[in-house]
Parts: C-alpha cells; structure tokens; sequence
C-alpha cells in the first residue's frame, strides 16, 4: 500500500468527493477543527490580548514547520495571506525610478497578480506581460527581456489558467 494514503483519512472530505483544488483551498485536515475551537477560545477569554499570548508569532512558527520540511532554517519562510500580498511584499523592495525598473510577467498568473504589478506602473515600474502562444507554456524564447532592466522576474511554480506546475 502506498504510503501516503494513510493520510486520506486526516481530510474528511476526500471520503466524499474528489478534490482537485489543493493549489487554492486545500482540503481541510481533520485537527482544524480543534485549532479553530483553540484560536476561537483565546478570542473569547483574552480578546486583544491574544495577539500579544501567541497569534502574532502564528505565522512564524507555521513558516518554521513548513521550512524543516523544505530543509531550510528557521525564520527563512515567511507566510503571507496569499500569493498577491506576497508580491507586494517582494515588490516593496525594489525601487522603479531608477533604470532597472521592468518587471517581466507571464499572462497565465493570477489576475490579481497581474493587476498589482499593473498598479506598480504608478511608481515607474516598466511591466511587460508576455503572452504564452498555447496557454500551458512560458515563452522561453522572450527570457532575454530579462537581461538588463529588470531587477526580477515574477513566476510563480503553479500558473492559474493552465493549473501547470513547474
């Protein structure tokens, strides 16, 4: 027996229905139910308190745990609500006034992500949508818009309209 499969049980769900959408709102593991009746608790006894008793470092220790997986040391992830805030985040770093400004997206993103970076022509980002011919594939052939005005380059490992994995 495959040895994955011990865990189908964990997503009660996957008993009812097959669940193809994990790349936006996984299927929901059983001790969910215990961690929201546990974050709803200190909600209700410690109200703002509870920021200050634990939930502020949440994510940290969530990013820890996903990062011992990955190999990577502690305080390396960092979580974010999803993957256009994330961008944010990333983009806030960069600076477009000055001659390397272009910012080099791919049209099968997520729209939200094509609209923010659309949004950071505002601070003098150059953006360039390239346009993938069938809808599964990176244009390989355009990567030399990467060269030298662009401080980077925004590709995510899942892309939305062809649900492709990289």
């Amino acid at each position: 027996m495959d040895e994955l499969l011990k865990w189908r049980d964990e997503f009660p769900i996957l008993g009812r229905t097959t669940y193809l959408i994990s790349n936006s709102l996984g299927a929901m593991p059983r001790g969910v139910y215990a961690c929201l009746h546990d974050y709803a608790e200190a909600w209700d006894t410690r109200g703002v308190r509870a920021w200050e008793e634990g939930w502020w470092e949440m994510a940290v220790k969530v990013g820890d745990r996903i990062g011992a997986l990955l190999g990577a040391a502690a305080g390396d992830i960092s979580l974010h609500q999803n993957v256009t805030l994330t961008q944010a985040v990333i983009a806030s770093c960069f600076d477009f006034a000055g001659p390397r400004n272009k910012v080099v997206l791919v049209d099968m993103e997520f729209p939200s992500i094509i609209y923010f970076y659309t949004e950071q022509q505002r601070r003098g980002a150059r953006v360039e949508v390239v346009k993938s011919e069938d809808g599964i594939c990176i244009p390989w052939r355009d990567c030399s818009l990467l060269l030298t005005r662009t401080p980077y380059w925004c590709r995510c490992h899942m892309f939305f309209f062809a649900a492709l994995t990289l």
